[in-house]
């Protein structure tokens, strides 16, 4: 029980210290469109259930932001799913919400810092690009595009 109460205190003042923005800090190098498009990424679908899709969502909320609940699953990424099983889900997902998963995968694929964070979301994105049968974007181009007018 003692210990159990110790590592409540510890989390705590952990969390404490954690407070402020949720947006982990890579993404305060990108323009605010391009943060925009990243959360759009990380909400998930709502009209079906694609239990493969969501593993990408959680895996771009587990890479963009900081986790407000450690026991809860909003975060949690299991082992990311194989192209065959994402085949299977696609048709039921909306062109809206795949654009906006496209260009988060995109923004991640050019943008972070590390690079098998990079190289995965560079092949989801090419993966999602092709299954619409698109152009992948050069860095340049998205940049132009995601640049803020302000």
């Amino acid at each position: 029980m003692f210990a159990k109460i110790q590592l409540s205190q510890n989390l705590n003042g952990w969390l404490k210290m954690q407070k402020g923005k949720v947006l982990l800090n890579w993404m305060e190098r990108l323009t605010w469109k391009q943060q925009s498009a990243i959360i759009c990424a990380s909400r998930g679908l709502d009209t079906y259930y694609c239990p493969n899709i969501k593993r990408i969502s959680k895996f771009i909320r587990s890479i963009t932001q900081k986790n407000g609940d450690i026991y809860g699953g909003y975060m949690k990424t299991d082992k990311l799913p194989s192209y065959n099983l994402l085949k299977k889900e696609f048709e039921f997902c909306s062109v809206h919400y795949i654009v906006h998963l496209l260009q988060g995968l995109e923004i991640i694929a050019y943008e972070h810092q590390n690079k098998n964070i990079s190289k995965t979301a560079k092949n989801y994105y090419i993966y999602f690009v092709h299954r619409l049968h698109l152009n992948p974007e050069t860095k340049e181009h998205m940049k132009k595009r995601l640049q803020d007018r302000i």
